[in-house]
């Protein structure tokens, strides 16, 4: 601790992050493979977990043959329809 904050190193972080990359990267893959997404060549992320820097190189290391567009605040990207 320094202070009134806990540091951790950066790989003991990345970790609490894994299952749930992983498990984004699965699903996203599995969707790519069907009949409805055949031709897709661009993936576009939004929403808030899509800030994140360590989503990002997981999309954009396993899809790289694609085209990864993320807009600018990508969290205020996703409307909620009543």
């Amino acid at each position: 601790m320094t202070g009134d904050k806990l540091r951790l190193d950066t790989d003991i972080m990345s970790s609490f992050f894994t299952t749930s990359l992983l498990n984004i990267v699965e699903h996203v893959s599995g969707l790519l493979k069907t009949p409805e997404c055949e031709g897709v060549e661009v993936i576009l992320m939004v929403g808030g977990y899509s800030e994140s820097l360590l989503l990002r190189d997981a999309i954009k290391q396993k899809f790289s043959h694609m085209k990864i567009v993320v807009p600018t605040e990508a969290g205020l990207a996703v409307l909620k329809v009543q």
